[in-house]
């Protein structure tokens, strides 16, 4: 996982970020203080969250290319 120089415990991507579940799992993530790349559609319907360790990237798939601890598909139907 994390360096023992990094404060983080790891770094997760979170795909369905800005849906009900999504949402909550980025505010647990970053409070349990994981660096959290959130992938989403809408990047607005996380403007509310300022956190130092939140990436928000819109449409961009490009950071499935790093090394990541874990990736997270939210979705619901």
């Amino acid at each position: 996982m994390a360096s023992s120089t990094d404060e983080t415990k790891g770094k997760l991507v979170i795909l369905g970020a800005t849906g009900n579940t999504g949402l909550q799992l980025v505010q647990q993530a970053l409070d349990r203080n994981y660096k959290v790349t959130a992938i989403v559609r809408s990047p607005e319907k996380l403007a509310h969250i300022q956190h130092k360790h939140l990436q928000v990237n819109e449409n961009n798939c490009k950071y499935f290319n790093k090394k990541q601890n874990i990736i997270l598909f939210v979705i619901h139907y």
